[in-house]
This record gives structure tokens, C-alpha cells and sequence, in this order.
């Protein structure tokens, strides 16, 4: 080697030492020491570590300041690698590619520093920006923790971004795959907790076999955005808990859009118990001071559904009561079924009901005109009320009948009313049913008749 060849090899080992000087210094102010048990290891002789016969200039700059940095990092104790984007990391990228056996980058952290840890410090510049275009199972980001359920392979955590964003124009955005913790789990404080988008894909696919399909958390955005335009927004399997748990001001926030030419659908629920089940709490709406929308639904600590009619702030808001644990429910209109003929003797109970007697008759199944069995089933079991009409025939003297509940022989109301011997008259009235689907005819008067019930419709 000649003199001037030495000196140059000479110069730029001054200048890597002094660069190794000043990373090593940087290190050590982000991390702290390792402990007085992890001695560093022995530095090589710099002439052995040095090819200089027929080896490159650039090369053997360009391989003494990569083994500055890396060994810089490792004396210091810090990440194995630290890489920061923004403007002060405007000296040019370093490119790691894979060999096709070995991947491009392994890092294994310590039990107290990350093994890679990536910041971004200006707009439209990110930490960690990964791109495939391979063929399938070929990833940008693949996680694994395999260690514990608090263990996560990939994680993000935003301050007013997204904690984890992923965007694919025919796979999935972000896929999360857990045997034991959530297949996916993101937050923030101020943007998306997770945020995936897709053209054809699934913009979020989660599967978990014991914990949370989905789990995101964001203290004032979304704790899930995933849009999809011709496929799923967000998949989410769960085999022995729940596919996604959302919580905040609006726990889900759903919007369907129209594609080829069919209408959207906000919220599609299916279940092989309950398609859809809304937790009963608080007092019922129209007794509460909070604002509603119209449009909003409710059900109360008692078991009542309710619908808003009108938006407004306690009384101003206005409500209907769609269905209870007590209330009648939907009504069914029936072709008229006869369901009781006292002048029959096919029918168990039959006969003229005399003063001060009561009857307890079924109104669940429909006969003809003759006494003959029809429907065992005409009014189905559950109906709560049935509408009736109810005919007195043949009377005696003047007199009343009262129908209440099956079992009920209180008087509370007269039903229908006659004034003189034989009179044939007719009532349209809905009976309530107990719960086997029976009502009590009472007579409180001093006549006497016969008496026929037809059924022409019931709630249930």
C-alpha cells in the first residue's frame, strides 16, 4: 500500500471514530446503561476488521459506518435499532433486503428496551412504512407473541392518529389472528384506535378463539374506522367470547352504501340465539331528563322497548312504548273463528249460565258451526288479548255478562247487557287471556242465557 493510500485509510478511521464517538454519546442520553452484569463485548483489531488490499474506498466507508452504528447501539445499551424519520434523518435511507432464505431485518429486544423502535417527526412521513407485492401470505407487518396473553406482535398507539392503519386495494387492511388475547388491539386518544380500509377486501379481519375478536379504545375519535367498498368493513370471529366490543359516546357508528345499484344496510346482525339483543337499564324514557333524537331506541329496567318520536330534552321528548313484558303486543288479524257455542253439548262446558254463576273457557282452539274441532292452535300460545265478539242468545228476564282473564271472577265491568226474554245481541270487545290462554264468564245478574265467543284476531 502506498503512503498515500495509508493516509486515507488512516483519515477516515479518525473520522468513524469520531462519528461512533458522537453516536455512542446520542444513545446513551435516549436509553439508560445496561446493568454492571452485561459486560460489552471485546472490540476487534481494527486492521483485522479492515480488508485494505483490493477493496474499495466507498465500500469500506459504507461497512464501517453501518458496523458504527449498529455497534454504537448495542454499547449503549438501547434498541438494537433506532431509526428516526423526519428531517434530521435527511442523510439518505438504508435499504435491508431479505437473501430469499433469511429475512431482511431480525431484531430481538431486551427485557426492558424495544427491539426496534421507529418515530415519524413530519407530515406525511411515517416510522414504519411497509410494502409487498409478493403473492399470497406475503406481508408487510407480521407479529407474533406466543409468550403471554399481555404479549402483543404488533401494537400502536396514537396521540391523535391512528394507532394501526392498514390499506390494501384487493387483501385485508389489518388481519389479527389470536388464540388467547384480542386478534386486533388498538388506541388512541384522539383518532382511530384502529383504522383499515379496503377497495375489494375486508377492511379488518379478526379472529380470536377465547378473548375479543376486536378490542379498540379511543378517549374522543372512532375506536374502530373501517370502510370497504365491496366487501366486509370489519370481520370479526370470536369462538368463545365476543367479535367486537365497542365502547364511547356512539359504541358503533355504521353506515351501508349503495352498491350496483342495491341499497346499503347500516347494520347487518344475525345469531343463532338472538339476532340482536339491547340491554335493559334505567328508568323508562319518558321520565328521564336526558336528550334524545328521534329515532332512538330504549329498553328500560323493565323490559320495555321504546321509540323516539320526537327530539327534545326530558317532557320534550316524545315517546311509544313498542312492546313490554306486560303489554299486549302486535295484533294478528284472524279469519273469524268460532271458539265456544254454549248451546253445544260437543263443548266439555255447556248450557244456559244461570244468575250468579261463572264459566272458564279455552280460546285456543277454533270449531265449526256444529261443534267440531278445526285449529288446536287457532290462537297461538303467548297471545296476551284477543278481540272477540260476543253474542248472548236466548235470554231470560234482563241481564249482564262480564269476560275477564281466566280465573279473575271480580267484576269489574259489564261486557254485554240484555234487557228482556229472548233477545239475540252481539258485542265486539277485546279480552284479555291469563296465560293458558282462558277466559272467565261471569254472570252477576238475575237473568239467565246462552252465550257464543268468535274469535277475529289476537296480540301476541
Amino acid at each position: 500500500m502506498s503512503e498515500p493510500e495509508l493516509s486515507e485509510v488512516l483519515a477516515e478511521l479518525r473520522e468513524l471514530r469520531a462519528e461512533v464517538t458522537t453516536l455512542r454519546a446520542q444513545v446513551a442520553e435516549q436509553a439508560p446503561p445496561e446493568p454492571a452484569s452485561h459486560p460489552l463485548p471485546p472490540q476487534s483489531n481494527a486492521s483485522e476488521a479492515i480488508d485494505v488490499d483490493g477493496t474499495d474506498a466507498v465500500s469500506r466507508r459504507h461497512a464501517l459506518r453501518t458496523a458504527g452504528l449498529v455497534a454504537a447501539g448495542a454499547l449503549a445499551g438501547g434498541a438494537a435499532l433506532v431509526a428516526a424519520a423526519g428531517p434530521a434523518a435527511a442523510t439518505g435511507p438504508t435499504v435491508f433486503d431479505a437473501d430469499g432464505v433469511n429475512p431482511a431485518i431480525t431484531a430481538n429486544g431486551s427485557s426492558s428496551r424495544d427491539a426496534i423502535h421507529a418515530g415519524a417527526t413530519a407530515g406525511g412521513i411515517h416510522g414504519v412504512y411497509s410494502y409487498v407485492s409478493g403473492g399470497n401470505y406475503a406481508y408487510g407487518v407480521w407479529g407474533l407473541a406466543n409468550t403471554a396473553v399481555s404479549n402483543v406482535g404488533v401494537r400502536g398507539t396514537g396521540a391523535v392518529g391512528s394507532g394501526v392503519q392498514g390499506d390494501s386495494t384487493s387483501g385485508t387492511g389489518v388481519n389479527g389472528l389470536s388464540s388467547s388475547g384480542p386478534g386486533v388491539y388498538g388506541q388512541s386518544t384522539t383518532g382511530y384506535g384502529v383504522g383499515a380500509q379496503s377497495s375489494s377486501g375486508n377492511g379488518l379481519v379478526a379472529f380470536s378463539t377465547t378473548g375479543h375478536g376486536v378490542t379498540a379504545q379511543s378517549s374522543s375519535g372512532f375506536g374502530i374506522h373501517a370502510e370497504s367498498t365491496n366487501s366486509l368493513a370489519v370481520h370479526a370471529v370470536s369462538t368463545n367470547s365476543v367479535g367486537g366490543e365497542f365502547s364511547g359516546l356512539v359504541g358503533i357508528n355504521a353506515y351501508g352504501y349503495t352498491q350496483g345499484g342495491i341499497g346499503g344496510t347500516g347494520l347487518h346482525a344475525g345469531g343463532d340465539r338472538a339476532s340482536i339483543y339491547i340491554e335493559p337499564q334505567g328508568a323508562a324514557p319518558p321520565s328521564r331528563s336526558e336528550g334524545y333524537n328521534a329515532g332512538d331506541l330504549h329498553v328500560d329496567s323493565s323490559g320495555a322497548l321504546w321509540f323516539c318520536v320526537t327530539t327534545g330534552t326530558g317532557a320534550a321528548a316524545k315517546w311509544r312504548q313498542l312492546a313490554s313484558t306486560t303489554s299486549a303486543g302486535s295484533f294478528h288479524a284472524v279469519t273469524p273463528g268460532r271458539v265456544y257455542d254454549s248451546r253445544l253439548s260437543t263443548y266439555p262446558q255447556h248450557g244456559t249460565l244461570g244468575s250468579g254463576q261463572n264459566r272458564t273457557l279455552s280460546v285456543a282452539s277454533s270449531y265449526d258451526l256444529n261443534g267440531a274441532l278445526l285449529n288446536s292452535n287457532f290462537v297461538p300460545a303467548g297471545a296476551t288479548a284477543v278481540f272477540a265478539n260476543i253474542v248472548v242468545v236466548d235470554t231470560v228476564a234482563n241481564g249482564w255478562l262480564a269476560v275477564n282473564p281466566g280465573g279473575d271472577t271480580t267484576v269489574h265491568a259489564a261486557t254485554i247487557n240484555w234487557s228482556q226474554t229472548g233477545q239475540v245481541l252481539a258485542n265486539g270487545i277485546s279480552l284479555t287471556l291469563d296465560t293458558n290462554r282462558q277466559i272467565t264468564v261471569i254472570n252477576g245478574s238475575a237473568g239467565s242465557t246462552q252465550f257464543v265467543i268468535d274469535i277475529t284476531g289476537y296480540w301476541l
